[in-house]
């Protein structure tokens, strides 16, 4: 079984730690926001370009103080549902 790793993140340099040390290639790069507001950004840029798929179930690792070293503190499912909500939120 073949699973992909994605990463979306807000600074160059952790884009760059990523790759090096895990091997991890960024998807893209959001703007620094609130935790909701930056995962509605991520919803909507990756459903535009094909990355993500409201048919599939994904996991999301984040920090839920943004901008925090070592804040990566949320695990969390989600499903096509809870991503079309994301993808409203910037609309409201």
């Amino acid at each position: 079984m073949n699973r992909s790793l994605h990463s979306y993140v807000h600074d160059d340099r952790i884009v760059r730690s990523l790759t090096i040390v895990w091997g991890i290639v960024p998807a893209f790069s959001v703007q620094e926001n609130e935790l909701r507001l930056m995962l509605s950004d991520v919803m909507d840029k990756g459903i535009q370009r094909g990355v993500l798929t409201l048919d599939k179930t994904y996991i999301l690792l984040a920090g839920n103080s943004v901008g925090t070293p070592g804040s990566s503190n949320l695990i969390r499912v989600l499903t096509g549902h809870e991503m079309r909500f994301f993808c409203t939120l910037k609309r409201q």
